[in-house]
C-alpha cells in the first residue's frame, strides 16, 4: 500500500539511511562499524504479492556468526515496524 511505502521512506529517512535504485524502494543504511544493511521493497501487482528481502554486506560473517545476523534482521525490522507504528 502506498502510504506504507511513505511510512517505510520516511522511518528510513529519518534514521539516515540513504535511498537506493533496488526493488520498488530501497534503503541502505551503517548497522555499526562500516557493516551496512540494505532493506528491500516491492509493492506487489496482480501476479505478485508484496514482498521484502534485507541484504547484509558481505563483511557481516567476519563481525557476526550466522546466528548473530539472523537477530540482527530480526531487531532491525521490529525497529523500523515500530517507526512505521508511531506514524500513525
Amino acid at each position: 500500500c502506498g502510504s506504507d511505502i511513505r511510512k517505510f521512506s520516511k522511518a528510513m529517512e529519518d534514521m539516515g539511511a540513504e535511498r537506493v535504485k533496488m526493488g520498488d524502494r530501497a534503503y541502505r543504511f551503517e548497522f555499526i562499524n562500516n557493516l551496512y544493511m540494505t532493506f528491500i521493497l516491492w509493492e506487489g501487482d496482480d501476479e505478485f504479492p508484496p514482498s521484502a528481502q534485507i541484504l547484509f554486506d558481505n563483511n557481516f560473517p567476519f563481525a557476526f556468526s550466522a546466528e548473530d545476523v539472523a537477530v540482527i534482521g530480526d531487531v532491525s525490522i521490529e525497529y523500523v515496524s515500530r517507526r512505521m507504528k508511531q506514524m500513525g
